[in-house]
C-alpha cells in the first residue's frame, strides 16, 4: 500500500511509519517546510526507513500542489491525517483574539480538507481508498483551555463521517481514531513530571499513559484491503473518558 502520513516528524507518525514499512508499505510524509522535510527524511534514513516526502503548508494548501501532483503518478491509496498545528497560547475562548481563532480553524480544518479533496479523484477512479483522521478524545469530552483545538477536531470528525457515507460505494473507507494521553515530545512538558504521571495513572482505567507504538498498532484493521470498517470512531486511550474513581481520593 502507498500511504501518505501528514506531520511526519511527530512521535506518533514515526511509530506508524516504522510499523507500516515493516508490513511492506510505501510511505510518503509531509512537512511544513523544505528545511524541516530534509531534517526529518535524514532521521528516517539514519534509521534505515525508506520514506519519501513533500512540503505541505496547511496555511496555504495550494502552495505545493505541483509536488502533490507528482505523487498522483503513483496513486496514494491511503491517507492518515496526523498533523495539527500547536495552539500558540492556552487561554479560554474569550481571552483569544478572533483573528487567532479564525486563523487556527482555517489552517487546521481547511488545510486538512484540501488535502483529502486533492486525492479523492484518484481514489474514486481506482475504486480504493483508506482515509484516517487521528483525532482526540478532547473532541468528545472537551479539555480546559483547548476550546479551539477541540472545535477543529470535532469539525473534521463530522467531515470524515460524511466521507464514509458519500464514498463507501467507491470502496473508500473513512475512519476516526480518537487518541488519549500519549508519551510524545509534544506532551513531555507534562508527563516528564513524576507527579503528573502518578495523577494521570490514577485516573486512566489502564493505569498508564499510552506509547506511540500502541496507537500505530490500532490502525492496522482500518488500512486492511479487505476491511469492512467505515464511519467508525475508535478510541485509543487506555479507557478514557471512563475513569477510575479511586484516582480522585
Amino acid at each position: 500500500m502507498r500511504l501518505l502520513i501528514t506531520g511526519g516528524s511527530s512521535d506518533i507518525a514515526y511509530a506508524m511509519i516504522k510499523r507500516r514499512i515493516s508490513m511492506g508499505d510505501e510511505v510518503v510524509i509531509t512537512s511544513s517546510s523544505e528545511a524541516r522535510l530534509i531534517q526529518t527524511l535524514a532521521k528516517y534514513q539514519q534509521d534505515n526507513l525508506p520514506v519519501e516526502g513533500v512540503v505541505y503548508q496547511f496555511e496555504q494548501p495550494g502552495f505545493n500542489e505541483q509536488a502533490l501532483e507528482i505523487l498522483n503518478k503513483k496513486p496514494i491509496e491511503a491517507i492518515i491525517l496526523n498533523a495539527f498545528t500547536r495552539m500558540p497560547t492556552y487561554k479560554r475562548t474569550h481571552e483569544l483574539s478572533f483573528e487567532l481563532i479564525n486563523e487556527y480553524l482555517s489552517h487546521n480544518i481547511l488545510g486538512n480538507i484540501w488535502l483529502i479533496h486533492h486525492f479523492l479523484p484518484s481514489m474514486v477512479a481506482n475504486k480504493f481508498g483508506r482515509v484516517i483522521l487521528i483525532s482526540s478524545v478532547s473532541a468528545q469530552t472537551g479539555t480546559s483551555l483547548y476550546g479551539v483545538y477541540c472545535t477543529a477536531k470535532a469539525a473534521l470528525e463530522g467531515f470524515f463521517l460524511n466521507l464514509a457515507v458519500d464514498y463507501g460505494p467507491d470502496n473508500i473507507l473513512a475512519n476516526i481514531v480518537r487518541a488519549g494521553l500519549f508519551k510524545t515530545s509534544r506532551t513531555n512538558m507534562f508527563w516528564r513530571r513524576k507527579s503528573y504521571q502518578e495523577k494521570v495513572a490514577a485516573l486512566i482505567p489502564l493505569g498508564k499513559m499510552g506509547e506511540p507504538a500502541q496507537l500505530a498498532e490500532s490502525i492496522d484493521p482500518l488500512l486492511s484491503y479487505s476491511s469492512y470498517i467505515t464511519g467508525s470512531i475508535m478510541t485509543v486511550s487506555g479507557g478514557i473518558p471512563l475513569m477510575g474513581p479511586t484516582g480522585l481520593k
